[in-house]
């Protein structure tokens, strides 16, 4: 999949993991915006319209799950397909990923880097 003029937002209040994604993204040749809180995730996401989110669950003061509700809640935000990230390996995880139309969940203890990006290229390869 070419992924040259593909936008992806990286969304992680932890600045290793999140520079980490954005180093390895952009070294595929992908176009990298991130956030690192709920709110500032929102507004780039609703402004910057990227063809797909890599979003942690927790976070400080907005978690994963309260962005992703807002995002589901615009027009444009319905259809933008998620990544979730998580440290959480539960039913209730999968349970409100599948609620809110994210069907991709990653566990943070349980990836690579070469995995989320082959998950990004699967996700964006689908119609």
């Amino acid at each position: 999949m070419e992924t040259k003029g593909k936008t992806i937002l990286v969304v992680d209040d932890e600045k290793d993991i999140r520079e980490a994604l954005q180093d390895k993204f952009k070294s595929e040749g992908f176009s990298v915006l991130t956030a690192d809180d709920g709110d500032v995730a929102i507004q780039i996401a609703l402004e910057k319209h990227p063809d797909i989110i890599i979003l942690d669950v927790i976070m400080p003061n907005m978690s994963g799950w309260d962005v992703l509700e807002a995002l589901r809640k615009d027009a444009w935000g319905i259809d933008v397909p998620v990544i979730m990230l998580t440290v959480l390996d539960d039913v209730e995880s999968a349970s409100k990923a599948m609620k809110y139309k994210s069907y991709d969940i990653l566990v943070k203890n349980d990836w690579k880097l070469v995995d989320v990006v082959s998950r990004v290229k699967e996700r964006l390869a689908r119609p």
